[in-house]
């Protein structure tokens, strides 16, 4: 599984490139045709990740997936394991009848394809699951910034990995977190008394 873990990370980092980092080349123009005077902001969007409260529950359902999924690998995982001590058993083998030993290949043989496409679902479940998150908490921390942007007269909030270096005076990371989980809360509350939601209760009658 480690060797899949190390794919996924691989895999995560060039996401996050993929996601922001069109924004640097974006913001290098607007920056240089801009007004020296222009205001910035700029927030980590790994601490966002980590802080916020839509991130540490984005994680936290992450999680708790991968943890499912690996629990079915892992049991397919000793179950092929235990067949392949067998059949590297000579005395095990000198015991069984052909039709049995034969029954028994068949079986490792299909269990083996099952962990290897088991394998390869896991890794694009999990490769999916990262490519949403990203997107849902950057869309969350933009119209977070939107609001901060406004509440301190910025002209531009900026990802700070878009940046070789940056004075800590242009963070605006926490007033970021606190829109977010400002949004997050709204978000809750609409969704408790959406007319959809199945735990409603009609107080009316």
């Amino acid at each position: 599984m480690n060797k899949f873990k190390q794919k996924l990370s691989k895999h995560f980092r060039a996401l996050c490139l993929g996601l922001f980092m069109p924004l640097a080349f974006g913001c290098a123009t607007t920056l240089s045709a801009a007004a020296p005077n222009i205001k910035i902001g700029l927030v980590n969007f790994k601490i966002v990740i980590e802080k916020s409260k839509i991130g540490m529950q984005e994680q936290e359902m992450y999680e708790n997936m991968k943890k499912q999924i690996e629990s079915i690998l892992k049991e397919k995982e000793e179950e092929f394991t235990k067949i392949s001590k067998k059949l590297n058993d000579e005395d095990f083998q000198d015991s069984q009848k052909p039709e049995a030993l034969k029954k028994l290949e068949d079986q490792y043989r299909q269990l083996g394809q099952e962990l290897a496409q088991g394998q390869n679902q896991y890794y694009q479940a999990l490769q999916q699951a990262n490519f949403k998150i990203l997107q849902r908490i950057a869309e969350v921390v933009s119209k977070a910034s939107e609001k901060v942007a406004s509440n301190k007269n910025l002209d531009l909030i900026l990802n700070d990995d878009n940046s070789f270096y940056n004075s800590n005076k242009l963070d605006v990371t926490k007033e970021v977190i606190a829109e977010m989980n400002t949004i997050s809360e709204q978000e809750l509350k609409d969704a408790m008394n959406s007319s959809d939601n199945p735990l409603k209760l009609d107080m009316s009658k």
